[in-house]
């Protein structure tokens, strides 16, 4: 039997859906070193649950200026523009409110009609994505609003079923978050290694830039992976995709490499790519591609990661833009960093060491990752039993 679909305007109490326009504008300028957490695209991304670093406003603003556009545990949290399709859930085992940004849209389901679990998984699946496509406002930056949003629909089982299906998948997801916590010390462990290092040589004598490009229409490759902003602020995964879908040249990855970001340096992009895809890798030009010389990716991407390289960056970005501030590449690769050649060999191997743990990590993220939207239409069509997919989920975490 088919189950019912709602749409999330039903879902919704009063107040419910919220967002853009503030009757505020927020800023740069509004930011605090401590406050209430600012939810903003660069948030989402992280699965279930918000991440990435938060900026803050005062609760004196939030109180008098932005109350409407607050969020608390157990709301959802949509994007408006920019990458579309993305959700996520405000901490419920956190007691903390956050505001939301003018690029994002916030929805309080009625408690008796719908689980916010459910209700996350349920606007994750590709049926939802489908619609947020196909209805997204294409002029200027592609959007959606509160009324496209409203509109939307989902597959609305029993509360009982609703809450067996997110147990299911919140297996799935308790594991990736695991794997990412390890992911995360990994960084930080690679990062602290070399702390204690100064740093004594340009970057480009210690690297290969590759910077040969190619016209993704014009390659015979049925797929790809595109190595893009996007994909890096989503979780480090590259996008596999059609190479007619990408609409402009790209570098070629040929080598492992390390990507790193001219775009934003005070938000630092470093990809460590230390194995090439099975498939074509493009990388997008907003992109540096570096092919270390004297040491492996892991330790290349620990120098560009430590905060001295970082703060050097950030004081020789062109442009007035806060959005738009690039760093040239020529200013980039005379930075100062830790000589791969000064440093003991057993500690190289070491941090080469905990890069390969995080990249297996990464790897098994990716799998459970594809299973858990296999398993998410199967699951919401009522085509797939949850005893079913319990036992599967199971032998996977």
């Amino acid at each position: 039997m088919r189950t019912a679909e709602v749409t999330l305007g039903e879902l919704v109490g009063p107040r419910g859906l919220i967002g853009g326009p503030f009757g505020s504008s927020l800023g740069s300028k509004d930011y605090v070193e401590e406050g209430v957490p600012v939810i903003r695209g660069t948030n989402l991304g992280f699965g279930r649950e918000l991440g990435g670093d938060f900026v803050y406003v005062s609760a004196n603003k939030v109180d008098t200026e932005l109350s409407r556009n607050t969020a608390v545990p157990g709301d959802l949290i949509f994007t408006q523009r920019g990458t579309l399709g993305q959700v996520a859930l405000v901490p419920q085992h956190r007691d903390e409110r956050y505001v939301i940004s003018q690029s994002q849209m916030r929805l309080r389901a009625h408690p008796k009609r719908a689980l916010t679990d459910y209700l996350y998984f349920a606007c994750s699946s590709p049926a939802f994505l489908r619609q947020v496509s196909d209805n997204a406002i294409s002029t200027g930056v592609p959007h959606i609003n509160l009324g496209i949003l409203s509109r939307l629909t989902v597959p609305l089982p029993g509360v009982s079923e609703q809450r067996a299906i997110a147990e299911v998948l919140g297996a799935l997801d308790d594991k990736i978050a695991a794997n990412t916590k390890l992911i995360d010390i990994a960084k930080d462990l690679a990062v602290l290694s070399l702390a204690r290092y100064r740093p004594t040589v340009a970057l480009g004598n210690v690297v290969k830039q590759h910077k040969a490009t190619v016209n993704p229409s014009l390659m015979t490759a049925d797929e790809v992976a595109h190595f893009s902003l996007p994909a890096f602020d989503a979780g480090q995964t590259a996008e596999v995709t059609r190479p007619v879908d990408i609409k402009s040249s790209k570098f070629e990855i040929r080598q492992p490499s390390v990507l790193i970001s001219k775009l934003n340096p005070r938000f630092p992009r470093v990809w460590n790519v230390a194995e090439v895809p099975a498939i074509p890798g493009l990388a997008s030009t907003e992109f540096l591609v570096l092919e270390p010389s004297h040491s492996s990716t892991t330790f290349l991407w620990a120098e560009l990661l430590q905060p001295s390289f970082g703060a050097t960056l950030e004081s020789k970005v062109a442009g007035t833009s806060g959005s738009h501030q690039r760093v040239r590449p020529a200013d980039l690769l005379e930075t100062l960093v830790v000589d791969p050649r000064e440093v003991e060999p057993e500690l190289q191997v070491q941090i080469t060491s905990v890069g390969l743990l995080a990249a297996q990590s990464r790897a098994e993220n990716e799998s459970l990752a594809a299973t858990r939207v296999a398993l998410l239409p199967q699951l919401m069509s009522g085509k797939l039993r949850v005893k079913e997919a319990q036992t599967l989920v199971e032998e996977l975490v």
